[in-house]
Order: structure tokens, then C-alpha cells, then sequence
């Protein structure tokens, strides 16, 4: 674990200046506390297998334009067999093999609004009035191919392709006018009543909402598109997610309303409105994720919802985000992460990283763990925490400030049965939690005990 190295690497350091000063005072000391600090984080990992991390603050990591060097509003994502992935932005597609970013534009230099990988590895592209696909150069470069002429489209009447999917061996674009149906190597149209607005795969069934007619089923080996829900009070679908029922699912809206949808009853039925109307909020889109679904807004960033469409306390561990707009989540719940396409960058957001944080908003100088309490020492002050190791359940891992010690704590200390802080203040001791001061130095960085002294301090 990166934060169990760093600590470690970091109080290996302050061995060897102790080395070089007062070895045969301090050296035992460091070692005892870098020990504790491994067998603390250990146990700590242990618990993270565990999946006792509910409270645990996610890792995000932001991606701006010096990294992939384009256009910062994001669209789509997929990712091939080998994790290569691939972004739809305002300036074409990006590709992140982890290492290296490329931007591949499109003949006309348009947005790439939808991208897919199918059962072959292929990356399917759709831009303005484009379709194609991403291919691979000798040298590990990739290149755009359009598909336009073998498949005899008439390009200019594409429009934006908004959505693709990979559904029972086609790859189905849709734009507002049509459904572009590809299977094998030729293309066929499925035109709209009025404008499609949205559609989604859940439980193996393509849905397709056509503006103020309805919500269609789609079969793509017949071409035909079945109404199964009249809609005309459903505005604005940006997502359909699944439940525990395979014959039913959600279907969420713009505005912040969710529907449940039966397949058997034809029936939708109001289930929550997440926003009032004065929040001037919106919905942009909505993901399942493990147990829980994630949506994202216009301006309020990443909600985290239940199953059963409460809101999640967990939510306000998305606030580091680093831009309000979400246009889309990509989850990768097999690496227990996400990523979020925002208006301007892309933020990944890991729960499963080796640099776990489950203290936000300072830096650690030192820590202690003394009956069942863990002590944090922070450029912010003292914090404090139960805590057992022989239980390592970081549920409920919640910090208490220490009043009156704000500012650059250095050291946190157990001796001979009183805890010790070394502050920039000066010394101190707790007693009940509450800090009382020992002498009048000022900036004490560690107290040693002297060899053979048995005075209470």
C-alpha cells in the first residue's frame, strides 16, 4: 500500500537522522512506531478485502488538458480486451493506454458523441454525419476508418449519432431521425415517428424512447421496434437502470423523476423526485454501480443512491470532484472504480487503490494507536478516532478534532501512560481529549524518554 510505504519510508528517514544524532536514544522508539504504523495498515488492509470500507474516502485522480493535450468536454467511454481506453470528445477520440494519451480526429473534425466495443475487440465510432472504426498501426498508433462507404451511408444524412450499442451481434447507432442497424457488413435504417430520444440496454432488452409516442422495445433481428409504455408525461430519459425484478427497471428523467417500468403490465408507476423545483437541478446521467447507483448532475457533481433511491451519506465523498457538470460515468465494478466526463476533464474515483484515504483534508506527521484510540498528528491540528485492531472494522473510523491545537501538529506519543503532543504551540498532554500545556518552549517536534528516569510525566 502507497500510504503505508510512504509512512514507513518516512519514519525510516527520521531513523537515520536519529542515527546521526541521538541513535541510542531514539532508535528503538522509531522502530516500534514504524512497526505500528505497518501493523496498523495492515490490519486496515485487511479489513478493505473485507469490503469494511463503506465509509472509506475514494481515491480521485483528475485528468486535465496538459495530460491528454485536447478539447476538455468528454461525452463517452469504453475500454478494449487489453484496458486501452477510449474517450468521445469535442475534438475527436482520446486514447489512454495508462500511459500515453493520443487524440485521433474524425475526417470532418467532429464530436464524437458515442463509442463501443464489440464482442471483437472492434471500437465503433460515431461523430457527425460519421461512422467507423478506431484501427491500430504497426507502431501502436491508431487511426480512424469510416465505414461510410462500405456500407453505402449517406453520411450527410446521419445527423449526430448520440448512442451506440452492441446488442445481439449488431451495433446499433441512434440519432434523432433513425436507428443505423450494422450487421455484418451492411446497414439498415429504422426510422422514428418523431425524434428518438433515448435508448439503453437492461436485462438484455434495447429500449427506445420516441418522442411523445412512446417506449419501444427494439428487435434487431427483425428491424422492428414494439411499444411497450406510453410516455407522453415522461420528460427527458437519461438513463434506464436495472432492479431486482428482471421484468422491471427504472427509467430516470432530466428533471429528476424516476419511474418504475413493468414489462408484464406495460405500466409506469412514480417512484421519487429528487430535486425540487426551486434546486434548478438536473439529471445528466445514472449508472448502477455494485449494490448502489451513481447519477450525475448539472451542477452538484456525483450523487450515490440506494437501492432504494435514498441518498447515500457517502455522496459528500465526491465533493473533491474537480468539475460540477457530469455528462457521463463509466463504472469498472470489477476494479471497484469509476470514472467520471465532465464539462471540462475527467476524474477517475477508486475505492480499491493502494493509496487508501480514509482521512481527508491534511497532511499525517505522525500517528499513535493507545487503547483502542488512533491518534492522527496533521499540519491542521489533532484528531482522534476509536479504534481496534483486534476488530478492524473502519465503519465507523470518524475523527474528533482536538480543541485548541489548530495548526502544525509534528508528534503523537504514548509515555508511561499520558499522550503527548509536540505542536508548533509547544508540548502538550491530553487529559479527557482536551490538551494541557506542559512548559513554555515552543515548536516541540518529539519527546524522548530519558534512559532510566521512572518520573511520571
Amino acid at each position: 500500500m502507497f500510504y503505508v510505504l510512504r509512512k514507513f519510508l518516512n519514519l525510516l528517514k527520521r531513523t537515520k537522522l536519529v542515527f546521526m544524532n541521538h541513535y541510542f536514544l531514539l532508535k528503538n522508539a522509531v522502530y516500534e512506531k514504524a512497526l505500528l504504523v505497518f501493523f496498523l495498515f495492515t490490519c486496515l488492509s485487511f479489513a478493505q478485502q473485507n469490503n469494511l470500507f463503506e465509509n472509506q474516502i475514494p481515491k480521485i485522480t483528475s485528468y486535465t488538458r496538459s495530460d491528454f493535450e485536447a478539447d476538455g468536454q468528454f461525452w463517452t467511454m469504453t475500454e478494449d480486451d487489453e484496458g486501452v481506453l477510449y474517450f468521445g470528445n469535442n475534438d475527436g477520440i482520446i486514447v489512454y493506454d495508462g500511459e500515453r494519451w493520443q487524440k485521433v480526429t474524425l475526417p470532418n473534425h467532429s464530436t464524437v458523441r458515442s463509442l463501443v466495443k464489440a464482442k471483437n475487440n472492434t471500437i465503433y465510432v460515431g461523430g457527425f454525419n460519421e461512422i467507423g472504426i478506431l484501427k491500430k498501426t504497426s507502431n501502436g498508433g491508431y487511426y480512424y476508418h469510416s465505414l461510410s462507404e462500405e456500407l453505402n451511408l449517406e453520411t450527410e444524412n446521419l445527423e449526430n449519432l448520440w448512442q451506440v450499442h452492441e446488442f445481439k451481434n449488431a451495433i446499433i447507432y441512434r440519432s434523432f431521425s433513425e436507428l443505423t442497424v450494422i450487421n455484418a457488413n451492411t446497414a439498415s435504417h429504422v426510422k422514428a415517428n418523431v425524434n428518438f430520444l433515448y435508448s439503453g440496454i437492461v436485462n438484455d432488452h434495447l429500449y427506445v424512447q420516441d418522442q411523445n409516442t412512446g417506449i419501444f422495445e427494439f428487435d434487431p433481428k427483425n428491424n422492428t421496434l414494439t411499444k411497450l409504455f406510453e410516455s407522453p408525461s415522461v420528460e427527458g430519459i437519461v438513463s434506464f437502470l436495472p432492479v431486482e425484478n428482471v421484468d422491471e427497471f427504472l427509467i430516470v428523467t432530466k428533471p429528476g423523476i424516476i419511474y418504475l417500468a413493468n414489462r408484464k403490465t406495460g405500466k409506469l408507476v412514480f417512484q421519487k423526485r429528487l430535486f425540487k423545483p426551486e434546486d434548478q437541478e438536473q439529471i445528466l446521467v445514472a449508472a448502477p454501480f455494485q449494490d448502489h447507483y451513481l447519477v450525475g448532475t448539472l451542477t452538484n457533481k456525483v450523487l450515490k443512491l440506494k437501492a432504494n433511491l435514498e441518498k447515500d451519506p457517502s455522496t459528500t465523498n465526491f465533493k473533491r470532484l474537480t468539475n460540477s457538470s457530469v455528462l457521463n460515468i463509466y463504472p469498472q465494478e470489477e476494479k471497484d472504480r469509476f470514472w467520471v466526463l465532465m464539462n471540462n476533464g475527467i476524474d477517475l474515483v477508486e475505492f480499491d487503490s493502494p493509496e487508501i484515504q480514509l482521512f481527508d483534508g491534511s497532511s499525517i506527521a505522525d500517528i499513535e494507536l493507545y487503547n483502542d484510540i488512533l491518534y492522527l498528528a496533521t499540519n491542521t491540528g489533532v484528531y482522534y478516532a476509536p479504534f481496534n485492531l483486534g476488530l478492524p472494522d473502519v465503519k465507523e473510523l470518524n475523527f474528533t478534532k482536538i480543541p485548541d491545537l489548530e495548526g502544525q501538529a509534528w508528534s503523537v506519543q504514548q509515555e508511561r501512560g499520558s499522550i503527548l503532543i509536540g505542536h508548533d504551540k509547544g508540548l502538550f498532554r491530553l487529559k479527557n481529549f482536551k490538551p494541557e500545556r506542559v512548559g513554555t518552549i515552543n515548536g516541540i517536534w518529539k519527546v524522548i524518554a530519558v534512559k532510566g528516569s521512572k518520573k511520571n510525566i
